[in-house]
């Protein structure tokens, strides 16, 4: 009796397994000197839910398509445009020359065919074969069983378009191996950034720090050629530039400034006063002159 329950148990468990875990293999091979060509994955016009992996490698070594690219897709939508899981993706592995080659779009509903695809970008002018894996993690729906690849054609891809990569806990957008939290190969556009600080420059006006005379600080500029405090040329090139702290050192000069301003205002002031004062003296000396010179005329 044990037997035979623990028999129907593993039953269970390979046919539940068994549709909740499917795969599908292609293989493609765009043709030669013929860059920016496409081919598609077509899902048909089923509804699509669940989690949806894309694999895709390359082997020919002397035409830099080695390597692999993964990206995965949660999606939930039907097309009736009814959406109870809005598509999102990642590539979630990235390695090899085949980054420069291969770019895999999203899963989108093209009404001029009727049914949902996925488009996979070959920018290359090398006649590179491909072997593409779908993976599905579902057990509501068969979406990658009755999918199949269109015929290849022509249609450009942004050069500058690549892909994010998920390598370590670390992001890279147009990079394949992210040594940081977010690498960006690129330009970043952002209305707002914020940085978190551990300290700030403010340390500038407490009365035991050192402020460094003009004088000090020629001699800096012309024996180091940059200001005190302040990466030069050579280390900005190499290491690049920390906004945070750049923007701390900035804020000191400011401040260094204020500091020079200020005592060069109180300069003003105290050569004015006597300026002031001497012009007074003169008036007095002139007018007593003036004075004398009257008294002999009349003597």
């Amino acid at each position: 009796m044990k037997n035979s329950i623990y028999i129907l148990f593993l039953l269970f468990a390979v046919s539940l397994n068994a549709q909740t875990f499917q795969q599908k293999d292609f293989s493609v091979g765009f043709p030669h000197e013929q860059p920016n060509q496409a081919v598609d994955i077509l899902f048909g016009n089923s509804y699509i839910n669940g989690w949806i992996e894309v694999d895709i490698t390359g082997t020919y070594i002397y035409q830099n398509s080695v390597g692999i690219i993964k990206k995965l897709f949660q999606i939930g939508v039907s097309p009736s445009n009814f959406i109870w899981y809005p598509p999102t993706s990642r590539i979630v592995e990235a390695a090899g020359p085949i980054l420069d080659n291969i770019y895999i779009g999203d899963i989108v509903w093209d009404p001029a065919i009727n049914q949902y695809k996925l488009t996979i970008y070959h920018t290359s002018p090398n006649a590179n074969p491909y072997n593409i894996r779908l993976t599905q993690h579902s057990a509501e729906s068969t979406t990658i069983s009755t999918a199949v690849l269109s015929n290849i054609y022509t249609n450009p891809l942004n050069g500058n378009n690549r892909h994010s990569v998920y390598y370590n806990d670390n992001v890279g957008i147009g990079v394949t191996d992210p040594k940081n939290k977010l690498d960006v190969n690129g330009t970043v556009h952002a209305k707002e950034v914020k940085v978190d600080m551990t300290g700030w420059a403010d340390f500038v006006f407490e009365k035991d720090y050192h402020l460094p005379t003009l004088d000090e600080v020629e001699q800096h500029i012309h024996e180091k050629g940059h200001l005190p405090n302040i990466p030069n040329t050579k280390e900005v090139m190499k290491n690049g530039l920390s906004l945070g702290e750049n923007q701390k050192l900035l804020l000191q000069k400011i401040e260094e400034l204020t500091l020079y301003s200020i005592e060069q205002n109180k300069l003003n002031k105290e050569q004015s006063e006597l300026l002031r004062q001497q012009i007074q003296i003169n008036k007095t000396l002139e007018q007593r002159l003036q004075n004398l010179e009257n008294n002999n005329q009349k003597n």
